[in-house]
C-alpha cells in the first residue's frame, strides 16, 4: 500500500482534512487544538514522546569565549517554563 505524505502548514486546514477523512494521520497538533481534535469520536489523539531535542549552539568567540557565559545562559533558561507555555505540560523536558 503506497503512502502519501503532505505538507499541511495550517493547523486547521489540517485538522479539517481528519475530520472530513482525506488525511489519516497528522502529526505536530498544537497542545491548544487537542480539544477540538478530541471533539469527534472518530478521531484518536496520542501523545508519542519523540527523540529529538532543541539546543542552544555557543559560538565561541567574544562574551562567548568564557565558558562561564555558556553556563550562566544555561541555568536561566526555565526548561519546565517553557514546557508549559509552549505545549501545555504535555511533552517531556529532560535535564541538562
Amino acid at each position: 500500500m503506497a503512502q502519501t505524505f503532505r505538507k499541511v502548514p495550517d493547523v486547521l486546514a489540517c485538522i479539517a482534512g481528519l475530520v472530513s477523512g482525506a488525511y489519516d494521520t497528522s502529526v505536530k497538533i498544537p497542545p491548544d487544538q487537542i480539544a477540538t481534535v478530541e471533539r469527534y469520536d472518530d478521531l484518536k489523539v496520542e501523545r508519542i514522546v519523540l527523540d529529538n531535542s532543541h539546543m542552544l549552539v555557543f559560538h565561541p568567540d567574544g562574551p562567548l569565549e568564557d565558558k562561564r557565559a555558556h553556563q550562566a545562559l544555561a541555568l536561566v533558561i526555565d526548561g519546565a517554563m517553557l514546557g508549559k507555555a509552549l505545549w501545555a505540560d504535555l511533552n517531556d523536558t529532560p535535564n541538562g
